[in-house]
């Protein structure tokens, strides 16, 4: 009798372990006593995902020897260590019941299998949420050697790490940026981390080529691009930088005013710029040149409209 008793302790408190079905002295299945407690079926009706103490991260399987002795006669008994009936305590559960703490477990790592790396000019990292990085071949052994996850940053992918209470993003790894400066991604795509496609800058440059959200009520598909509301119909574009606002309208269309926008966004930010049409940058290059020959030919030129580069050959 006293061996039974002694068997009947848990390992940390020293509190037997009690429950339902044992108060009662009866074989039924265990159920979670208190209002705030309810069982779930688990029959066939109860898909994966539904929320219930085998999905919580509160409840455990018994991992003492003689907790899983005493527990053995129940196989489906969970020990919970957040329910609102016994704060502070440990209690057995069912499986197929849920209560209000319930918190649900993460989804499990999943990383896509790249195979094998050598003898490639680029290559890949595997990263969390079925994500892949690209590096060239002279830095993937240096960062292949943690263990990197994806991060989504407003509408920009990122592989970072973590590592002595700080975020490691892998652009940063690579580049070593000095003091001060920042390292961008030239073509947008932040887990294409070649080196060709990187670049040191400012931060504030750096801003310059940062997606942004579509604004709200912008009733355009295009960055800048805005409808007019005189003359009704036509479109408008609006491009700031340091400060200072600028203002060109109006167009017929607003691809045109998205071309035109692209042009002087190029004019202010250089090579920093963030296009609509990054496929059309040299084509918009040859028109700013055109432009800057005929103000210096004393032609005049009407901003703002869409310019024949053919005539200014």
């Amino acid at each position: 009798m006293k061996m039974q008793d002694e068997e009947r302790k848990l390992e940390g408190g020293g509190r037997p372990l009690v429950t339902d079905h044992e108060s009662q002295g009866t074989d039924r299945l265990p159920r979670v006593t208190g209002h705030e407690s309810r069982v779930t079926p688990c029959g066939p009706r109860v898909t994966a995902r539904a929320a219930r103490c085998s999905r919580c991260v509160y409840a455990r399987r018994p991992t003492g020897r003689w907790l899983r002795l005493i527990l053995s006669r129940w196989s489906g008994l969970l020990l919970c260590t957040n329910h609102p009936d016994a704060q502070g305590d440990i209690l057995g559960v069912p499986a197929c019941s849920r209560c209000r703490n319930f918190r649900p477990k993460p989804d499990p790592v999943e990383r896509i299998d790249v195979g094998d790396q050598r003898g490639l000019a680029v290559c890949t990292i595997p990263l969390t949420r079925k994500k892949v990085a690209t590096v060239d071949a002279v830095d993937f052994e240096r960062v292949n050697r943690y263990k990197w996850c994806a991060d989504c940053v407003g509408l920009q992918w990122y592989a970072q790490r973590r590592a002595h209470g700080r975020t490691i993003r892998m652009h940063q790894f690579i580049m070593n940026p000095p003091k001060g400066m920042v390292v961008d991604h030239a073509n947008g795509n932040g887990l294409d981390n070649r080196r060709e496609n990187l670049r040191l800058c400012t931060k504030l440059e750096n801003a310059w080529n940062k997606r942004r959200r579509k604004a709200a009520g912008a009733g355009s598909e295009y960055i800048g691009v805005y409808p007019c509301r005189r003359p009704p119909g036509k479109w408008c574009i609006k491009i700031m930088c340091k400060g200072e606002v600028t203002n060109l309208s109006p167009f017929d269309t607003p691809q045109e005013a998205a071309r035109v926008r692209d042009r002087k966004a190029i004019e202010l930010f250089g090579d920093y710029a963030m296009l609509n049409f990054p496929e059309e940058r040299e084509q918009r290059l040859r028109e700013i040149e055109a432009i800057r020959k005929a103000q210096d030919g004393g032609q005049k030129t009407q901003d703002g409209k869409t310019l024949d580069t053919d005539s200014h050959g």
